[in-house]
Protein backbone atom coordinates (compact mmCIF):
# COMPACT_ATOMS: atom_id res chain seq x y z
CA UNK A 1 0.00 0.00 0.00
CA UNK A 2 2.87 2.36 0.80
CA UNK A 3 4.39 1.56 -2.59
CA UNK A 4 1.23 2.67 -4.41
CA UNK A 5 1.18 5.92 -2.40
CA UNK A 6 4.80 6.55 -3.36
CA UNK A 7 4.08 5.82 -7.02
CA UNK A 8 1.11 8.21 -7.02
CA UNK A 9 3.13 10.92 -5.29
CA UNK A 10 6.09 10.48 -7.63
CA UNK A 11 4.02 10.52 -10.80
CA UNK A 12 2.12 13.60 -9.62
CA UNK A 13 5.34 15.51 -8.91
CA UNK A 14 7.31 14.60 -12.03
CA UNK A 15 4.63 15.48 -14.59
CA UNK A 16 5.45 18.85 -16.04
CA UNK A 17 4.00 17.98 -19.44
CA UNK A 18 2.62 14.44 -19.14
CA UNK A 19 1.42 12.35 -22.03
CA UNK A 20 -2.21 11.19 -22.08
CA UNK A 21 -1.01 7.74 -21.04
CA UNK A 22 0.80 9.22 -18.02
CA UNK A 23 -2.33 11.14 -17.03
CA UNK A 24 -4.43 8.00 -17.35
CA UNK A 25 -1.93 6.04 -15.26
CA UNK A 26 -1.99 8.71 -12.57
CA UNK A 27 -5.79 8.70 -12.40
CA UNK A 28 -5.90 4.90 -12.24
CA UNK A 29 -3.29 4.87 -9.47
CA UNK A 30 -5.19 7.51 -7.49
CA UNK A 31 -8.44 5.57 -7.84
CA UNK A 32 -6.68 2.32 -6.90
CA UNK A 33 -5.21 4.03 -3.84
CA UNK A 34 -8.63 5.42 -2.86
CA UNK A 35 -10.33 2.04 -3.26
CA UNK A 36 -7.65 0.21 -1.25
CA UNK A 37 -7.70 2.75 1.58
CA UNK A 38 -11.50 3.02 1.81
CA UNK A 39 -12.33 -0.62 1.34
CA UNK A 40 -14.91 -2.12 3.67
CA UNK A 41 -16.41 -5.59 3.86
CA UNK A 42 -18.91 -4.61 1.16
CA UNK A 43 -16.35 -2.63 -0.87
CA UNK A 44 -16.20 1.06 -1.69
CA UNK A 45 -19.60 2.70 -2.04
CA UNK A 46 -20.33 3.45 -5.68
CA UNK A 47 -21.21 7.08 -5.00
CA UNK A 48 -17.86 7.66 -3.27
CA UNK A 49 -15.96 6.03 -6.11
CA UNK A 50 -17.99 7.96 -8.68
CA UNK A 51 -17.38 11.28 -6.90
CA UNK A 52 -13.63 10.67 -6.74
CA UNK A 53 -13.47 9.53 -10.37
CA UNK A 54 -15.43 12.61 -11.45
CA UNK A 55 -13.18 14.96 -9.50
CA UNK A 56 -9.97 13.32 -10.76
CA UNK A 57 -11.12 13.37 -14.37
CA UNK A 58 -12.28 16.97 -14.04
CA UNK A 59 -8.93 17.94 -12.60
CA UNK A 60 -7.09 16.18 -15.43
CA UNK A 61 -9.26 17.78 -18.11
CA UNK A 62 -8.83 21.23 -16.55
CA UNK A 63 -5.04 20.77 -16.53
CA UNK A 64 -5.03 19.80 -20.20
CA UNK A 65 -7.31 22.71 -21.12
CA UNK A 66 -5.19 25.20 -19.17
CA UNK A 67 -1.99 23.93 -20.78
CA UNK A 68 -3.56 24.12 -24.23
CA UNK A 69 -4.91 27.63 -23.56
CA UNK A 70 -1.55 28.79 -22.25
CA UNK A 71 0.28 27.49 -25.32
CA UNK A 72 -2.32 29.02 -27.61
CA UNK A 73 -2.13 32.37 -25.82
CA UNK A 74 1.66 32.34 -26.03
CA UNK A 75 1.61 31.74 -29.78
CA UNK A 76 -1.04 34.41 -30.33
CA UNK A 77 0.80 36.94 -28.18
CA UNK A 78 4.09 36.31 -29.98
CA UNK A 79 2.40 36.71 -33.35
CA UNK A 80 0.64 39.90 -32.26
CA UNK A 81 3.80 41.38 -30.74
CA UNK A 82 5.77 40.63 -33.90
CA UNK A 83 3.13 42.11 -36.18
CA UNK A 84 2.52 45.11 -33.92
CA UNK A 85 6.19 45.95 -33.53
CA UNK A 86 6.76 45.52 -37.27
CA UNK A 87 3.90 47.93 -38.00
CA UNK A 88 5.21 50.50 -35.53
CA UNK A 89 8.74 50.26 -36.89
CA UNK A 90 7.42 50.62 -40.43
CA UNK A 91 5.42 53.71 -39.50
CA UNK A 92 8.42 55.18 -37.70
CA UNK A 93 10.81 54.50 -40.57
CA UNK A 94 8.57 55.95 -43.27
CA UNK A 95 7.69 58.88 -41.02
CA UNK A 96 11.40 59.61 -40.76
CA UNK A 97 11.76 59.29 -44.55
CA UNK A 98 9.00 61.87 -45.06
CA UNK A 99 10.58 64.16 -42.46
CA UNK A 100 13.86 64.04 -44.38
CA UNK A 101 12.47 64.30 -47.88
CA UNK A 102 8.85 65.01 -48.83
CA UNK A 103 9.42 63.55 -52.29
CA UNK A 104 8.38 60.11 -50.94
CA UNK A 105 5.27 61.42 -49.15
CA UNK A 106 2.69 59.50 -51.21
CA UNK A 107 4.60 56.22 -51.06
CA UNK A 108 5.23 56.55 -47.36
CA UNK A 109 1.60 57.50 -46.74
CA UNK A 110 0.40 54.33 -48.47
CA UNK A 111 2.90 52.16 -46.60
CA UNK A 112 2.07 53.80 -43.24
CA UNK A 113 -1.65 53.34 -43.96
CA UNK A 114 -1.11 49.61 -44.59
CA UNK A 115 1.01 49.31 -41.45
CA UNK A 116 -1.75 51.09 -39.53
CA UNK A 117 -4.29 48.62 -40.89
CA UNK A 118 -2.06 45.76 -39.76
CA UNK A 119 -1.85 47.33 -36.31
CA UNK A 120 -5.63 47.78 -36.27
CA UNK A 121 -6.02 44.11 -37.19
CA UNK A 122 -3.81 43.12 -34.25
CA UNK A 123 -5.90 45.18 -31.84
CA UNK A 124 -9.16 43.96 -33.42
CA UNK A 125 -8.04 40.36 -33.03
CA UNK A 126 -7.98 40.81 -29.25
CA UNK A 127 -11.60 41.96 -29.26
CA UNK A 128 -12.76 39.23 -31.60
CA UNK A 129 -11.08 36.52 -29.52
CA UNK A 130 -12.61 37.85 -26.30
CA UNK A 131 -16.10 37.96 -27.86
CA UNK A 132 -15.65 34.44 -29.25
CA UNK A 133 -14.66 33.06 -25.84
CA UNK A 134 -17.64 34.75 -24.17
CA UNK A 135 -19.94 33.27 -26.81
CA UNK A 136 -18.66 29.74 -26.42
CA UNK A 137 -18.77 30.01 -22.64
CA UNK A 138 -22.40 31.12 -22.84
CA UNK A 139 -23.27 28.20 -25.14
CA UNK A 140 -21.61 25.56 -22.97
CA UNK A 141 -24.38 25.26 -20.31
CA UNK A 142 -27.05 25.01 -23.00
CA UNK A 143 -25.12 22.24 -24.73
CA UNK A 144 -24.74 20.31 -21.48
CA UNK A 145 -28.48 20.65 -20.81
CA UNK A 146 -29.18 19.25 -24.27
CA UNK A 147 -26.81 16.34 -23.63
CA UNK A 148 -28.46 15.58 -20.29
CA UNK A 149 -31.90 15.78 -21.87
CA UNK A 150 -30.81 13.42 -24.65
CA UNK A 151 -29.32 11.03 -22.09
CA UNK A 152 -32.62 11.05 -20.15
CA UNK A 153 -34.50 10.33 -23.37
CA UNK A 154 -32.20 7.40 -24.08
CA UNK A 155 -32.75 6.01 -20.58
CA UNK A 156 -36.54 6.34 -20.99
CA UNK A 157 -36.40 4.64 -24.38
CA UNK A 158 -34.29 1.83 -22.97
CA UNK A 159 -36.72 1.39 -20.08
CA UNK A 160 -39.70 1.39 -22.48
CA UNK A 161 -37.96 -1.13 -24.72
CA UNK A 162 -37.30 -3.42 -21.73
CA UNK A 163 -40.95 -3.21 -20.72
CA UNK A 164 -42.07 -3.90 -24.27
CA UNK A 165 -39.66 -6.83 -24.55
CA UNK A 166 -41.03 -8.36 -21.34
CA UNK A 167 -44.57 -7.85 -22.60
CA UNK A 168 -43.77 -9.48 -25.96
CA UNK A 169 -42.02 -12.40 -24.23
CA UNK A 170 -45.05 -12.90 -21.99
CA UNK A 171 -47.37 -12.76 -25.01
CA UNK A 172 -45.16 -15.21 -26.92
CA UNK A 173 -45.12 -17.61 -23.95
CA UNK A 174 -48.91 -17.33 -23.60
CA UNK A 175 -49.29 -17.95 -27.33
CA UNK A 176 -46.94 -20.95 -27.11
CA UNK A 177 -48.94 -22.39 -24.20
CA UNK A 178 -52.17 -21.79 -26.10
CA UNK A 179 -50.76 -23.56 -29.17
CA UNK A 180 -49.49 -26.42 -27.00
CA UNK A 181 -52.92 -26.86 -25.43
CA UNK A 182 -54.72 -26.78 -28.78
CA UNK A 183 -52.18 -29.07 -30.36
CA UNK A 184 -52.44 -31.72 -27.62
Amino acid sequence: MAASRTRVANIGKTMSDPTPQDRAELIVLKLEHFIRDNRTVRGVPYRDWQALARSELTEAFVEVAELSNRKSRDVVMKRMLLLGSSALITVGFWGAVVAIDTHYAVTSAIIMFLAGLALLAVVGDFGIRAAWKRGTAAQRPRRFRRIKHFDAQLRRLEHDMQKRLKKLKAEAEAEAEKDAQHGA
